[in-house]
């Protein structure tokens, strides 16, 4: 019995002794090999702050980490992208693909630019119409800055949209017709001046509903445009632009190749926020099938808008005369007035 109880005091002090050696152990170990340390800052960005020290020198002097080329090279899908290398608000320049803004935007007051618009009018020669824009115009790439306020530097756009003209008081809102544009400007924009040059198409096309229910005798002519256009704009202030362009087109169905555009556009609305603020354009559209006369346009209203150059939402009236803008019509000399919401990109 004497000896069991020996046997077992043996044993206890062994393990006691082992314990402690191997608690010794592993403080030497942490006093030789200190823990790796992070820092809030370098979690939050891994790719800029330089890694965790494990031996009092950190691989960002140099020293490499077990030769290990994954360690010191980050993933280059993880990398910035071209896009990202130069910051907004600044005037830096870098290519950007879809980029933010139009640095040449389309003309407030004309009646046939690529955007969403709702237009409710009294015309002098078909009554009470509803034109309307389904449409719009997107920068593809640009290399320029990124300041949303002031755009500057070369974008290729791409433009397209659809301009019905309805009877709102026909049975079933007849279509009466509706003109067809498609455009690649390619633009320029450099402190107060701006430069557009580029392609554009349009066509025109006679309502179903208007040959069957309005005027059975009517017959659809193929009025087309295919112009190469050069157009230049000048901001008088951030609030104020005055343009001009022109076109020559290759033609059908009565129209003839050149084609002038000038108009003005004053707004206060930029920073405005909710309350925004009130805007005018005036837009003239002269072309050689009417022995350049054409379309007279006047908008004025209210604006909404973040930035001085940005996409902006307006209400207001309008009041257009001259030759139609309907190009089913091209010959018909109308005016109309009414209001509308137009929003432009």
């Amino acid at each position: 019995m004497r000896s069991m109880r020996q046997f077992h005091t043996i044993n206890l002090r062994l393990f006691v002794i082992g314990v402690g050696c191997l608690v010794c152990s592993q403080t030497v170990v942490r006093a030789e090999f200190p823990a790796p340390t992070l820092a809030i800052s370098e979690a939050a960005n891994p790719w800029t702050a330089p890694p965790p020290s494990l031996d009092g020198n950190s691989i960002a002097t140099g020293a490499p980490l077990f030769n290990s080329p994954q360690l010191n090279n980050p993933p280059t899908s993880l990398s910035p992208s071209a896009d990202q290398q130069c910051c907004d608000g600044c005037d830096e320049w870098c290519w950007q693909t879809m980029p933010r803004g139009i640095i040449y935007q389309s003309y407030w007051a004309g009646t046939k630019e690529p955007r969403f618009a709702t237009y409710w009018n009294q015309n002098s020669r078909m009554g009470t119409m509803w034109d309307t824009a389904l449409g719009a115009r997107i920068g593809l790439v640009r290399f320029g800055n990124r300041d949303p306020n002031w755009p500057e530097g070369w974008q290729a756009d791409m433009e397209g949209a659809v301009f019905p003209r309805l009877d709102p008081l026909g049975e079933s809102t007849p279509l009466i017709g509706d003109d067809y544009r498609f455009g690649l400007p390619l633009t320029y924009g450099g402190d107060r001046w701006e430069f557009k040059i580029g392609y554009y198409h349009i066509s025109a096309h006679l309502g179903d509903e208007y040959v069957l229910f309005v005027n059975p005798a009517a017959n659809r002519i193929n009025y087309v445009r295919d112009s190469f256009i050069v157009g230049a704009g000048y901001f008088l202030g951030p609030e104020c632009r005055i343009y001009g362009e022109i076109g020559y087109a290759a033609v059908d169905g009565g129209a003839e190749p050149l084609e002038f555009q000038f108009g003005f556009e004053w707004a206060n609305a930029a920073g405005a926020g909710f309350r925004g603020g009130p805007f005018f354009a005036v837009n003239t559209d002269l072309r050689q099938e009417v022995d350049f006369g054409g379309t007279f346009s006047v908008q004025f209203g209210w604006m909404w808008r973040q930035f001085t150059r940005g996409s902006n939402l307006r209400i207001g009236g309008q009041y257009v005369c001259g030759k139609s803008d309907e190009f089913e019509f091209f010959k018909q000399t109308e005016s109309r007035i009414g209001w509308g919401l137009w929003c432009d990109f």
